[in-house]
C-alpha cells in the first residue's frame, strides 16, 4: 500500500527534514534580519515551496523504490539528517562575522570543522547502527521530538514578530523611479552618500593630476579633517541628517523609528517647499529613510537583474544552507561571497556585488537625468560603491572574485567610484544646473584600511589599546559645493564633523532651522576644536539585539590624525544610569593605578576626563599636575604650574602644592617664582624631605634662607 504505516512514517520524516530546510531555518534567519530584506516573508516562502515540493517528491520516490530493509536504513538516515540540520543551525551556529562581503578566514577556528565532522559522522553512524539492530525508532522519535521543539519555537518567533512579517515592504514603482531622474529648474540640493568612502584615500586620488579630479569637482571644498560620529551606518545616518546621537537611552529600533520622523534636514526642506526624493540601498535603510517626509523613494537593489522576490528567495535559501551545513561545506556555499544558489541563476556574476548594482543605478540615473520640475528639489542618493567587498580591478571591471581589504584594492574601487561621480557632475553641467545647485558628497563613515594617523595609540577608558582601524572608521569623506562656487576643488583645514551637516545645509539654502550645531561656514580655519567620536564593536546579533554593545565616547581636541583621543563617557545599555560620584571614583582609581604603574599618559587622559566631570576635584587636580610636572615637554611644566596654583585655590592648606609649584617654575626657568615659592614652603611646609630640597635649591641660587620651623 502506498499509504501504509511505513510509508506514512517515511512521509513524516521527509516532511520534517524539508520543513527544517525550507521553512524553519529561513524564517529564523528572516526574522533576525527582517530589515535587510526588501521583500516580505510570505512571497519568499511561497516561492521556496517549489524546491521544497520537488525535494519532497524526489526523496519520497527514492524511499518507495527501496526494499523494506533498505527503507528502514533510509528512514533512519533521514531522521539523523533532520536532527543534524537542526543541531547545526541552532546549536552549533558558529560566528563567522557579518556576511557583508568580508573575506572569511576558513582556517581560523579550524577546530569548528573537527567538531562538526565528528558530530555528523557520529550521528550518521549511530543511525545506521540503530537501523541494523532494529532500534531505528529511537532515531525517528528523536527527529520527531526535535521537530516539535522547533515548531513551538518558530511559532513563538512568528507570533512575537508578526508585525515585522505582516507589514508591507517599500516598493520602487516606475513613477517614483521616473521622478528620481527629474531635477528642478529653480533650485536643487543634491546629497550623495557614498558608503564607507575613506577620506585619506580620496586625498591620495585627487593628488594624481592626470586624473583631473580637482577640475572635474569644480567649486567643491574638501575637508580632510572631517571626523565621523559613529563607525557604522545605523547611527551615522541620524547623526548627519538630524544631529542626534544614540546613547542607548532607548532601544535601537525605538530610536531609529522616531529620529528622522521627528526632525531631519530633508523634513525641514520638505516643509519649506522642496520635493524630496530618496534613492536608498534597500533593507532597513530604505525603511529608515521612508520615515521622513518625501515624495519619491526607490530601492536601488530592486532595479537590476533578477526579480526582487526571486533574488530574495535565493539569498534566504543560500543563508539557510550556509547555516545548516557543517564547517567544511560552508566555504562551498559562501562561494567567495558569490553564494551557491545565487551564482547558479545570476547570469552576470558581478551583479551580486554592491559596487556593480549601485554603479548600474548611477549610470542609469546619469543617462536619464532631466530638468522638468518647477518646485525646488532635494535629491538624496545613498550608494554602496566603496563598501566591502572589494571586487574591482584596475580597469574598474569585475576582478573575478572578492579581493583582500587592502589599501591598494580600496583605492582602485574608490577611483572607479569617483569616475562615475565625475560623469554625474559633467551631466549636471550639461543640464546647466551644476552652478546653481548645492551639492554635498560624503560617506557615512570611513573604511577599514589603515589611514595616515600619526598620533599616539587610541586607548579605551579601561586602558586597553583600541584596534588601529578605529581611526579609519572615524575618517569619512566630505566635500561640499555651494551654489555659485567657482574654481578647482579646494582643500580646507577646518576641523569639522559630519554632525555639522544639517546646520550647514540649512544655513546655505536659507531653510532657517537650527539643529544645535555649528554650520561649517562659521567654523574657523586653522583652529583646534573639540569633537567627539562614538565607537562600539559590532556584535553577531546586531540586527536582533535591542541595544548595541557599550558605546565608547572619545574626545579629540585638534586633528584626529595627530592628537590624543581622550576616553569620555561609556554608554552601556546593561548598566544603570551612572552616578556621577561613582564615575568620578572609578576614573580616579583607574588613573591612580596607571600613574603608580608608570603609565603616565593613560593616567593623564583619565584625570582630564575626571576633571571634566568635577573641575574642583582636589586630588585629581593635584595628581594631574604631578603627572605633567615630570614630563619632558616644557608645555606640560606650564600646565603643571597652573594646576598646582588651582589646587591652592581649591584648598589653600594643601601645602605640598607650594613645593611642587616651585619645582615647576624652576624647570620653566622662572627663577624668581621658584625662589618665592620655595621660601613660602619653608615658612609653611613641614615635610622634611621637601623642605631639604627647597633649601638646596635656594642655596644653589645663592639665596640661602636661615632658620627653620
Amino acid at each position: 500500500m502506498l499509504l501504509g504505516s511505513k510509508n506514512i512514517l517515511l512521509l513524516l520524516i521527509i516532511a520534517i527534514l524539508i520543513l527544517h530546510i525550507f521553512l524553519f531555518i529561513p524564517t529564523t534567519i528572516y526574522l533576525g534580519n527582517v530589515d535587510e530584506f526588501s521583500v516580505a516573508l510570505g512571497p519568499i516562502l511561497k516561492l521556496a515551496l517549489v524546491p521544497a515540493l520537488f525535494s519532497f517528491i524526489v526523496l519520497f520516490i527514492i524511499g518507495l523504490l527501496l526494499k523494506e530493509k533498505q527503507q528502514r536504513f533510509y528512514i533512519c538516515l533521514l531522521s539523523a539528517l533532520g536532527i543534524l540540520v537542526w543541531f547545526q543551525a541552532y546549536i552549533l551556529n558558529w560566528n563567522y562575522g557579518p556576511l557583508d562581503g568580508s573575506n572569511i578566514d576558513w582556517d581560523k577556528g579550524g577546530w569548528r570543522g573537527v567538531v562538526d565532522l565528528e558530530l555528523w559522522i557520529l550521528v550518521i553512524c549511530t543511525s545506521l547502527y540503530l537501523a541494523a539492530t532494529f532500534r531505528h525508532k529511537l532515531m525517528t522519535h528523536g527527529a520527531i521530538a526535535v521537530f516539535v521543539v522547533q515548531l513551538v519555537a518558530s511559532s513563538s518567533e512568528v507570533f512575537t514578530q508578526w508585525s515585522d512579517i505582516s507589514q508591507g515592504k517599500i516598493k520602487s514603482d516606475t513613477t517614483a523611479l521616473d521622478n528620481i531622474y527629474q531635477f528642478s529648474n529653480e533650485k536643487n540640493i543634491l546629497h550623495i552618500v557614498v558608503d564607507a568612502f575613506q577620506s585619506d584615500v580620496f586625498e591620495d586620488l585627487i593628488n594624481f593630476p592626470q586624473r583631473g579630479y580637482r577640475q572635474h569637482f569644480e567649486g567643491f571644498t574638501y575637508y580632510p579633517e572631517t571626523l565621523g560620529v559613529f563607525p557604522y551606518t545605523q547611527f551615522s545616518v541620524p547623526a548627519f541628517l538630524s544631529a542626534e546621537i544614540y546613547k542607548t537611552q532607548q532601544t535601537k529600533d525605538e530610536f531609529l523609528d522616531q529620529v528622522l520622523a521627528k526632525k531631519s534636514i530633508q523634513g525641514v526642506a520638505h516643509n519649506m517647499g522642496y520635493q524630496v526624493d530618496f534613492a536608498a540601498p534597500g533593507g532597513w535603510l530604505t525603511k529608515l529613510y521612508a520615515t521622513t517626509a518625501h515624495e519619491n523613494i526607490v530601492d536601488i537593489n530592486t532595479l537590476w537583474g533578477l526579480d526582487p522576490t526571486f533574488k530574495a528567495t535565493l539569498t534566504l535559501l543560500d543563508l539557510s544552507l550556509f547555516r545548516l551545513a557543517p564547517h567544511y561545506l560552508k566555504s562551498f556555499i559562501y562561494n567567495q561571497q558569490r553564494w551557491l544558489l545565487t551564482a547558479l541563476f545570476q547570469k552576470e556574476e558581478q551583479f551580486q556585488f554592491k559596487f556593480f548594482k549601485h554603479d548600474f543605478f548611477l549610470r542609469k540615473f546619469i543617462q536619464n537625468m532631466k530638468v522638468s520640475r518647477q518646485q525646488p528639489v532635494y535629491k538624496y542618493i545613498h550608494v554602496m560603491h566603496t563598501h566591502r567587498p572589494m571586487v574591482v580591478n584596475e580597469q574598474c571591471g569585475y576582478a573575478g572574485s572578492t579581493l583582500r581589504e587592502t589599501r591598494r584594492n580600496h583605492t582602485f574601487q574608490s577611483q572607479c567610484t569617483l569616475d562615475t561621480l565625475v560623469d554625474l557632475m559633467e551631466k549636471l553641467k550639461t543640464l546647466d544646473i551644476y552652478d546653481s545647485s548645492f551639492i554635498v558628497i560624503h560617506s557615512d563613515h570611513g573604511g577599514i584600511v589603515p589611514n595616515k594617523r600619526q598620533g599616539k595609540p587610541i586607548v579605551f577608558a579601561s586602558g586597553k589599546k583600541a584596534p588601529g582601524y578605529v581611526s579609519s572608521y572615524a575618517s569619512p569623506l566630505l566635500m561640499i559645493k555651494l551654489p555659485g562656487a567657482k574654481g578647482d576643488l579646494s582643500v580646507s583645514p577646518k576641523q569639522v564633523s559630519l554632525i555639522n551637516l544639517p546646520d550647514s545645509i540649512s544655513e546655505a539654502m536659507g531653510l532657517g532651522e537650527s539643529f544645535g550645531q555649528q554650520p561649517i561656514t562659521q567654523i574657523p580655519e586653522n583652529k583646534d576644536r573639540e569633537r567627539r567620536f562614538y565607537w562600539y564593536f559590532w556584535q553577531t546579533n546586531e540586527w536582533t539585539a535591542d541595544y548595541t554593545r557599550p558605546i565608547h565616547e572619545f574626545i579629540i581636541n585638534g586633528s584626529h590624525y595627530e592628537q590624543s583621543w581622550q576616553a569620555g563617557e561609556i554608554y552601556d545599555p546593561e548598566s544603570p544610569i551612572p552616578n556621577p560620584k561613582d564615575q568620578i571614583s572609578r576614573l580616579f582609581n583607574q588613573a591612580f593605578r596607571h600613574q603608580k604603574s608608570g603609565k603616565r599618559e593613560l593616567a593623564i587622559e583619565l584625570y582630564e576626563q575626571l576633571l571634566r566631570l568635577d573641575p574642583n576635584h582636589r586630588q585629581g587636580t593635584y595628581n594631574l599636575a604631578y603627572a605633567f610636572l615630570y614630563s619632558s615637554e616644557p608645555s606640560h611644566w606650564a600646565r603643571s604650574a597652573s594646576l598646582f596654583q588651582k589646587v591652592l585655590v581649591i584648598d589653600p592648606q594643601y601645602l605640598f602644592s607650594i613645593h611642587h609649584l616651585a619645582t615647576a617654575h624652576w624647570k620653566l626657568g622662572n627663577d624668581t617664582e621658584g625662589i618665592n615659592y620655595d621660601r613660602l614652603y619653608l615658612e609653611k611646609g613641614q615635610h622634611r624631605n621637601l623642605r631639604r630640597r627647597s633649601q638646596e635649591r635656594l642655596a644653589k641660587a645663592g639665596k640661602t634662607q636661615t632658620g627653620s620651623q
